[in-house]
């Protein structure tokens, strides 16, 4: 009788110990690859700095998938300086590195100094956040970015 109740008690341990593990909700987040996408609506803040001045810039970013492949878009910026303006963009993803590289193709409404620009940052692993970023361009200031999702409930 011993014997069939630690063997019982051991079969209930061993029962509560994986069920508590895959209720767990981050459980699967940290044991399974998602697909991650720069498809989506994301909240950016960036910086660039002249002559020892830095401009602090927010936009939002909006990328859907394009009908000729890749992602396309537009950005909405407002920099600290007075600078605003929309920016068209195409956007390339590899999936296997989770690197985004956007080119702007065109500006609307723009105030200030803004020009177009050339992209990069990296998807973060939970498609939440893009990390890494960097600009460039022709004439554009060399700056740095971030982002993150704004999921809408």
């Amino acid at each position: 009788m011993q014997r069939k109740t630690s063997r019982r008690n051991l079969w209930i341990a061993l029962s509560l110990l994986l069920i508590g593990q895959t209720s767990d909700p981050g459980y699967a987040q940290k044991n399974v690859q998602r697909n991650v996408t720069p498809a989506g609506v994301w909240d950016l803040r960036g910086v660039d700095e002249v002559d020892g001045e830095e401009t602090t810039f927010l936009a939002t970013l909006v990328l859907r998938k394009s009908k000729q492949g890749g992602f396309e878009g537009h950005c909405d910026w407002l920099g600290s300086s007075g600078s605003c303006g929309r920016e068209h963009v195409r956007c390339q993803f590899d999936a296997g590195t989770r690197e985004i590289k956007l080119v702007g193709t065109k500006l609307e409404q723009v105030t200030g100094g803004l020009a177009l620009g050339n992209y990069r940052a990296r998807v973060s692993e939970d498609g939440q956040r893009l990390e890494e970023g960097a600009w460039s361009g022709e004439i554009a200031v060399p700056g740095e970015w971030s982002a993150k999702r704004i999921r809408v409930r």
